[in-house]
């Protein structure tokens, strides 16, 4: 089909090996995608908020109108074509403006309520900012379904312990890197944000999941 020809690699080669350890850290390699992968900009560790979008780079707006396959309030939906998992999606929230990778409190919100209108229990958000993995200056959050790696539908992270409860659902959770979980609850948006706000204030690189 004319979507599968887009594909930059299919799942088939993927190799995955649990690793040792209490933090079920999983390892997967994929040649056909290091090898195959779109060119992307070289996004270091400088600070999250302050890289413009180049011009001249790769960006959403430019992607194969076959690759869009869906639309979700003013977010377009696209297949990954280099995808690390069976099912993974971009999400872009009004592509054509080609916004920086700077999370805000609206795609936050938008973002829970895709969670919530999916069927699947195994559906899960993630975001990465510059400095933490992002490949793309450009605004977008990654769709993925976690049953085909994990038997309980969640990322090991989501099931570590607790290391500290604050105040109002806040948890620190007991990982190798600073970990904040919020319980659900009916402002979880206001408070994810205001954490999102600290980190971006004091320009931390940094990586959110959301889940139902």
């Amino acid at each position: 089909s004319e979507r599968a020809d887009l594909f930059r690699n299919t799942m088939d080669e993927t190799q995955t090996r649990l690793l040792p350890g209490r933090c079920g850290y999983l390892a997967a390699l994929n040649a056909q995608r290091i090898s195959k992968k779109r060119e992307a900009e070289q996004l270091g560790c400088e600070r999250v908020t302050d890289r413009e979008v180049n011009p001249r780079g790769f960006n959403f707006s430019q992607v194969h109108q076959a690759e869009v396959i869906d639309s979700f309030e003013d977010a377009d939906v696209l297949i990954n074509v280099s995808p690390l998992l069976h099912g993974h999606l971009l999400l872009v929230p009004q592509r054509s403006k080609v916004c920086k990778q700077v999370m805000t409190c609206e795609v936050i919100s938008m973002c829970l309520r895709w969670v919530a209108t999916s069927a699947r229990a195994d559906f899960k958000i993630l975001f990465n900012s510059l400095g933490a993995w992002s490949s793309v200056n450009h605004l977008h959050v990654h769709g993925v379904f976690t049953s085909c790696l994990f038997a309980s539908n969640k990322f090991p992270v989501e099931e570590r312990p607790v290391q500290l409860s604050l105040s109002q659902g806040i948890e620190l959770v007991e990982y190798p890197i600073h970990c904040v979980r919020l319980k659900c609850c009916p402002d979880v948006t206001r408070k994810a944000w205001l954490l999102v706000e600290v980190l971006l204030k004091m320009d931390v690189p940094h990586s959110i999941l959301l889940s139902a």
